[in-house]
């Protein structure tokens, strides 16, 4: 007598390859919640990345404007610099003037200069200049 192994049904093959197929996704699972936990204790929440060189640049475009109004007489009492990263520039005579950074500062100078010598001209008074749109935004 010869022992012959016990051929396995096609119900026994079936439950066996399911059995696989749920291991492998279990397994998954807690590869990738394990993942998910690794991700979260060693990058920062939050997605807020300060770089003092920003800070740095602003300073430096702040005293790039104040030689060129200096350079151009035009008087001011102080510049402060906006959230938007724009410049606001009080002159001496009362109005203010908002400079983007992301133009050439000193093409918006000489633009705010033709400004105040044409209303000077007409014997107009701004309140307001705004220089970070396409076209200088005034009001009187």
């Amino acid at each position: 007598m010869v022992w012959e192994p016990k051929r396995k049904t096609r119900k026994e093959r079936a439950l066996k390859v399911l059995q696989v197929v749920v291991f492998i996704l279990s397994l998954l699972i807690v590869l990738g919640s394990f993942g998910i936990l690794i991700y979260y204790k060693f990058y920062p929440r939050s997605s807020i990345f300060i770089s003092p060189l920003g800070k740095q640049k602003a300073n430096l475009q702040k005293s790039d404007i104040e030689k060129n109004l200096l350079k151009a007489n035009i008087t001011f009492n102080k510049i402060t610099i906006n959230s938007d990263s724009s410049f606001v520039v009080y002159l001496s005579d009362g109005s203010e003037v908002i400079f983007s950074s992301k133009k050439d500062i000193q093409s918006q100078i000489s633009s705010l200069q033709f400004i105040r010598s044409r209303l000077t001209i007409e014997g107009k008074r701004f309140k307001s200049l705004d220089f970070r749109f396409d076209k200088p935004l005034i009001v009187f």
